[in-house]
């Protein structure tokens, strides 16, 4: 399949069914699957602040031998600065559509833990417009 071959028309048929069939069940996400989701989500909040704190104190401290020994390392201080400004920008475009989603959302705060209810958020239609939306707006 991965060859670089011609491949006939049966199998461009079976590949184009399992694909179908890929689709169904990712659309078809269950209960448990969400769950596991919220708790990568808690997961990485926790992991990207310390990559923060990390990445912050690696580009002081680039920063600061920029000034030291500007021959070897202001390029790369240089660049440093810049790939962070731009992941920044990333990262924050995302946390805008994250709140936006939430804000907008039929998603509710269990009342025991305070979190949100990971489960009943299978619908993906409200992310698909606020995308869509964005994306012919500006």
């Amino acid at each position: 399949m991965a060859g670089g071959g011609k491949v006939s028309a049966r199998q461009k048929m079976i590949n184009l069914m399992y694909l179908v069939f890929i689709a169904m069940i990712a659309m078809n996400v269950s209960k448990d699957v969400l769950s596991a989701f919220g708790n990568f989500e808690k997961k990485f909040v926790e992991v990207n602040a310390l990559a923060s704190e990390t990445n912050e104190r690696l580009i002081q401290d680039l920063k600061q031998k920029a000034e030291e020994k500007p021959e070897e390392f202001a390029f790369v201080a240089n660049k440093a600065v810049q790939i962070s400004q731009v992941s920044n920008e990333f990262y924050n475009y995302i946390e805008q559509l994250k709140r936006e989603l939430l804000a907008k959302g039929p998603f509710e705060i269990d009342s025991e833990s305070g979190e949100l209810n990971y489960e009943e958020m299978d619908k993906t239609d409200l992310l698909e417009q606020l995308v869509h939306r964005r994306s012919f707006n500006g």
